[in-house]
């Protein structure tokens, strides 16, 4: 009896389907990209919320190995971009992100962590070209790709962290195009940071 349902279901389904094509399309409807970022990057889960940095060895942008666990918040949000020097998309993801928030967001002191993940011969013009672009990020290099693997993420990848540095939301791929989500998603992140400080 189930079999039989679930194959009325199945048979069923592709009409649906064609049905759902036909339905008008409203003149303002979000665009599918904007969708996709919205789904990804804009609804965080309940799993997302309890995550929160591995305990994994880096290189800081001075050249000392750290714990990217340690990182602190100091009780803002915090952005942080995994990025390729070597993949002028990437790059360039970052740069629209670094001036999205310097533009819209410059008062909210929002820092921003860059997750560098060249590989070791890269590592000496990734600050050349920061400093060339007048970006001032805190700046980490996941040269052996560990931190890349135990974050489960490929760059161009962005998390958003709350002040006690567990991730709010996080969206995969590039933000192009989508920065009033963005802001939108650390505004909300912001103002529970304020709740959570009146409380």
């Amino acid at each position: 009896m189930i079999f039989l349902s679930f194959f009325r279901i199945f048979v069923h389904l592709p009409n649906q389907t064609k049905q759902i094509k036909k339905m008008k399309t409203p003149t303002n409807q979000i665009s599918k990209a904007s969708l996709f970022f919205l789904i990804l990057f804009a609804l965080p889960s309940v799993l997302e919320a309890q995550q929160m940095l591995p305990s994994v060895k880096v290189l800081n942008g001075q050249g000392r190995m750290i714990d990217i666990s340690t990182i602190q918040s100091q009780g803002k949000p915090v952005l942080m971009i995994f990025w390729k020097l070597s993949d002028m998309a990437s790059c360039k993801n970052l740069e629209t992100i670094f001036q999205t928030v310097n533009d819209s967001l410059k008062d909210e002191n929002v820092k921003i962590v860059a997750i560098c993940t060249d590989d070791a011969h890269s590592t000496l013009q990734v600050k050349p070209w920061l400093m060339a672009k007048e970006m001032e990020v805190e700046l980490y290099f996941d040269t052996n790709g560990e931190l890349r693997r135990a974050m489960g993420v490929n760059p161009p990848f962005t998390f958003l962290f709350d002040k006690n540095m567990k991730v709010f939301c996080k969206q995969s791929g590039y933000c192009s195009g989508n920065e009033s989500i963005l802001c939108s998603k650390i505004r909300d992140c912001i103002n529970q940071i304020g709740e959570e400080s009146s409380d």
